[in-house]
C-alpha cells in the first residue's frame, strides 16, 4: 500500500502574551508544539494551509517592551516587535537611521507593513528581505532571548541558509535589535528591482541593495562605505570587499560608478546576462542616491 503522509494538525491554541516572560513560560510549558508569532505574514498562511507543524502559537505582538525605540549616543535600539509601518513613522529612526526608514517604506504593501516586523525578517531568513539587507549594511546586532537569558549576536551570523535562521522560534524570541552609532550614516539608500511581473498577491523583489556611507569634511571624498545585497534564494551578503576599492575616492571620479558596479557583480555572480544588467543599473542608482543624500545632509550640519 502507498504511504500517505498525515497532514500537520490543525491549530489547537492561540495564546496572546502580555510580557516576554509570559511568552517564554508558554514556550517552555508546551515545548515542541508551540511557535512564536508576531506579524504572522509568513507563518499564518502556513497555518491556514495546514503546513505549520506547531499546534499552538504564542502571539508577542502586544508586548509593549518589544515596540520600544531608544537612542543613547552609543546605539539605536529597536524592539523586535516593531512593525515596518511603525518604523517608517518613527522620528528617531528617520533622524538616526534613514536607511532603515527607507527599507521600511519599501517593504511590501501597506497591509504587510502594518503586520510584518523587523525581527520577522530575520526569523524567516529570506535573503531578499529589505529589513534584513538594511540591518546587515548597518552592522546591526540582535538580542535573542530564551529561558536561560539573553545574548546579542551579529545579524549576519543568524543566517544558516535561505529560509533557515539560527533563531529557533519554538524556544527563542528576537527581543531587540541595535545599531552602533558609528554606523548611522547620512548617506543612506536602498532600492530593489521591483516585484516580478504577473506575480499573484504580494511578491518581494528578487534583489535588494543597501548602501550606507559618509563623506569626508570636503563633502566630495568618500570616507567609508558599507553595503549589503539580498538576492532571492540566497542569504543576504555584506559587501565588505567593496570598501577598499571605494573608500578614498572622490564623487567626481569618473571611475567611481563603474568600479563599484564591477566589484559588486564580481561578488554576486548571476547566470543571466539580463539579471547582471539589472543589478548593475540598480547598483549605479543606489550609489548615486547615497552620495547625493550624504552631500546634502552633511552640508546642512
Amino acid at each position: 500500500m502507498p504511504i500517505v503522509q498525515a497532514r500537520p494538525p490543525t491549530l489547537q491554541a492561540y495564546f496572546v502574551a502580555s510580557s516576554t516572560g509570559e511568552a517564554l513560560a508558554y514556550l517552555m510549558a508546551h515545548h515542541g508544539e508551540v511557535q512564536v508569532v508576531a506579524g504572522g505574514t509568513a507563518l499564518m498562511p502556513c497555518v491556514q494551509e495546514r503546513s505549520c507543524r506547531a499546534r499552538r502559537l504564542v502571539d508577542v505582538s502586544r508586548i509593549a517592551a518589544l515596540k520600544r525605540v531608544s537612542w543613547d549616543n552609543a546605539y539605536l535600539t529597536l524592539g523586535g516587535g516593531l512593525t515596518f509601518a511603525a518604523l517608517a513613522q518613527q522620528d528617531t529612526v528617520k533622524l538616526h537611521a534613514p536607511l532603515l526608514q527607507q527599507a521600511a517604506e519599501l517593504m511590501g504593501t501597506p497591509q504587510v507593513r502594518r503586520l510584518a516586523t523587523l525581527a520577522g525578517n530575520l526569523v524567516t531568513a529570506d535573503g531578499n528581505a529589505h529589513g534584513a539587507v538594511a540591518l546587515l549594511a548597518l552592522n546591526a546586532e540582535a538580542e535573542i532571548t530564551n529561558a536561560t537569558g539573553s545574548q546579542w549576536l551579529p545579524v549576519r551570523s543568524l543566517y544558516v541558509q535561505q529560509g533557515l535562521s539560527r533563531v529557533d522560534s519554538t524556544s527563542e524570541i528576537v527581543t531587540a535589535l541595535r545599531i552602533p552609532a558609528g554606523m548611522l550614516a547620512p548617506g543612506a539608500a536602498i532600492d530593489d528591482l521591483g516585484a516580478p511581473r504577473g506575480a499573484a498577491g504580494y511578491s518581494r523583489a528578487p534583489v535588494a541593495l543597501a548602501i550606507n556611507l559618509v563623506l569626508e569634511p570636503d563633502r566630495v571624498t568618500i570616507d567609508w562605505l558599507s553595503a549589503a545585497i539580498g538576492v532571492v534564494g540566497r542569504i543576504p551578503q555584506l559587501l565588505n570587499d567593496l570598501r577598499a576599492t571605494i573608500e578614498g575616492r572622490r564623487m567626481d571620479d569618473p571611475e567611481l560608478g563603474p568600479t563599484f558596479v564591477d566589484g559588486l557583480l564580481a561578488l554576486v555572480p548571476t547566470e543571466s546576462a539580463m539579471m547582471s544588467a539589472q543589478i548593475a543599473s540598480l547598483a549605479a542608482r543606489v550609489l548615486e542616491r547615497a552620495l547625493a543624500r550624504a552631500q546634502l545632509v552633511q552640508g546642512s550640519v
